[in-house]
C-alpha cells in the first residue's frame, strides 16, 4: 500500500536524514525546492500495518535520469522514528515534539516543519538509505524499513 503525502520546502541546500531524537544524523547536499513523500506500508502479521519504505524526492527528480549515482548509507532509530528533513530546521524541543505528534497517529507518519518523518518499521535499530543524486546533489532520498 503506498500513500502519497503533502510535500515539504527545502531552502538550505541540504538534508538531515534519520532519526530526530539525534543531534548528529548524516546530512547530505540537497537540491532547494518542493519534495514530495510517499509512504510505503504493508501488513506484518501480528506486528500489524508497518511503514516499510519511504520514498522522498525532489519535485523535478526523473528516476530515468542517466545522470542519478545511488549512495548508500545507515542511520540508527532509538525513538521509533525517522525522516527527512532541510538542514536549517532540523533540531531542538519543539521540532521533536512534533515529529511525535506526526508519528502517534493512526497514519503512522507526517510532514513537520519543512521535513517528513514516519514510524520506523518494527522501531529502533538500524536501517538503510538510498540517496539518489544528480550532480552531486540529493534528489530522492529512500529510507528502508523493512
Amino acid at each position: 500500500m503506498k500513500m502519497k503525502t503533502d510535500g515539504f520546502r527545502v531552502s538550505s541546500g541540504s538534508l538531515v536524514i534519520g532519526d530526530p531524537c539525534y543531534d548528529t544524523n548524516p546530512t547530505f547536499r540537497a537540491q532547494n525546492g518542493l519534495w514530495r513523500a510517499h509512504v510505503v506500508k504493508g501488513d506484518e502479521g501480528s506486528w500489524g500495518t508497518r511503514v516499510r519504505k519511504l520514498i522522498i524526492h525532489h519535485e523535478d527528480f526523473n528516476p530515468a535520469d542517466p545522470r542519478i549515482v545511488v549512495e548508500e548509507d545507515s542511520f540508527s532509530v532509538d525513538s521509533g522514528q525517522a525522516g527527512v528533513f532541510d538542514g536549517s530546521v532540523y533540531g531542538g524541543p519543539t521540532f521533536y515534539d512534533g515529529c511525535c505528534s506526526a508519528t502517534l497517529t493512526e497514519n503512522q507518519c507526517g510532514c513537520v516543519r519543512q521535513g517528513f518523518v514516519s514510524s520506523s518499521g518494527y522501531g529502533d535499530g538500524c536501517y538503510s538509505a538510498e540517496i539518489h543524486t544528480v550532480g552531486g546533489l540529493a534528489a530522492c532520498v529512500e529510507l528502508i524499513f523493512i
